[in-house]
């Protein structure tokens, strides 16, 4: 009997111990439900949520597996294709009868998704002209790995004319501008001849029969000779506006205060003949081409000495620093700028004065512009509050 009792109270004791390891074990899985059950929930929620964006969205979407099967279309679809989600699901492009060359597209740039685990995005035209951008998105597993694609499809055939249009119009008028500059040199070079040949002749007639001919005559001729050396300036500043994009030098740290200095020295005899009175500020080295800057300081500071006023030109030359730019100004005394005319004053060949008045042929100040703008920089000018006179600007990019 001892024997059965011991077997039994054994038992018993076995019993009593591996009760609580399977209470927490039980614990364990209960656990676990919960977070499965958690999960699924949050996967349901998610679910739902992107389809009812995907299901009000105004651009197609679709979702792919790694074998290029729909999972999913959003009713844009059904709309453009005239077929049902139920055709879609399950289904490659290819099944669908798509044309090879697309299914071959869309399934190279699905793969690169899977494969790199980054968006894609691509462009393409289907068979009926119209344009697509197609968007391609991951979307991972719990372990981090890609298990299908979502991509979104929008129309942009629209944007695609546009910018074949903008291409177009960039073409024709770059080599309207190529035509431009071409005749504009040529032109230039064969009316010269012609001119200098009328003016030599003029010049000859006058010396020749001038002591025979009445006042009347000669001043006639004179008036034609004059007209003939205008129009040779006149094509001089033609072909040298042509010039500034064809024969500008590449730009380099340039030391506008040197360039100013240069420029009073040209402009020596002008300044001590109208006793102007200059001062030039401290100026920045910036980047561009120094020729050109230098017509520029050479135009706007000659023109505030020609356009003077009773008194002799006081004249300030200038530069702030401004928000990534440095901004330059030439400041006169002079007759000023009315504000009617201070924007067509830059374009070619727009004079405020006759030849009379002032000489020169209305092209140095398109000149200017045009350099400043290859330097991209504006230019403009305003009066003086504090006075008579104007203040020329230009800027020109901080590249420090």
């Amino acid at each position: 009997m001892a024997p059965a009792s011991m077997t039994k109270h054994q038992h018993n004791e076995s019993r009593s111990t591996d009760v609580p390891g399977e209470a927490m074990e039980l614990d364990r899985l209960r656990a676990r439900v919960r977070e499965l059950e958690a999960t699924v929930e949050a996967l349901r929620a998610s679910e739902t949520a992107f389809r009812s964006l995907a299901d009000n969205a105004h651009d197609t979407i679709m979702r792919f597996d790694r074998d290029h099967r729909h999972l999913y279309v959003n009713p844009i679809v059904e709309e453009q294709t005239h077929l049902s989600a139920a055709d879609f699901l399950g289904k490659t492009h290819e099944e669908l009868g798509f044309p090879k060359d697309l299914c071959d597209l869309w399934a190279d740039a699905i793969n690169s998704v899977f494969e790199s685990g980054a968006p894609g995005r691509i462009e393409f035209e289907l068979p009926s002209n119209i344009w697509i951008d197609w968007l391609l998105v991951p979307e991972r597993g719990d372990d981090g790995a890609v298990r299908q694609v979502v991509t979104f499809a929008r129309d942009i055939t629209d944007r695609k004319h546009a910018e074949q249009m903008l291409n177009d119009a960039m073409r024709d008028l770059a080599a309207s501008n190529v035509e431009l500059r071409s005749f504009a040199h040529v032109a230039s070079h064969d009316l010269q001849e012609p001119l200098r040949t009328i003016t030599g002749y003029l010049q000859l007639l006058l010396r020749r029969f001038g002591d025979g001919l009445d006042p009347e005559a000669r001043e006639f001729i004179g008036f034609a000779a004059d007209g003939a050396q205008r129009m040779q300036a006149m094509i001089g500043d033609l072909l040298r506006y042509a010039r500034v994009e064809t024969r500008g030098r590449e730009f380099e740290a340039v030391d506008c205060e040197e360039v100013a200095r240069h420029t009073l020295t040209d402009l020596s005899e002008a300044v001590r003949e109208s006793k102007a009175q200059i001062v030039v500020d401290e100026l920045p080295v910036v980047l561009g081409d120094a020729g050109q800057l230098s017509q520029v300081f050479l135009n706007l500071i000659g023109n505030a000495i020609k356009f003077r006023g009773p008194d002799a030109p006081t004249i300030h030359v200038g530069a702030v620093a401004e928000r990534g730019r440095w901004v330059f100004f030439v400041k006169d005394n002079g007759i000023g700028i009315d504000a009617d005319d201070r924007k067509r004053i830059f374009y070619i060949f727009h004079r405020l004065h006759t030849g009379r008045e002032y000489p020169g042929t209305g092209v140095g100040l398109a000149i200017c512009r045009k350099i400043i703008e290859r330097h991209d920089g504006k230019i403009w000018v305003d009066g003086n509050v504090d006075g008579p006179g104007s203040t020329f600007y230009f800027s020109l990019p901080d590249r420090r």
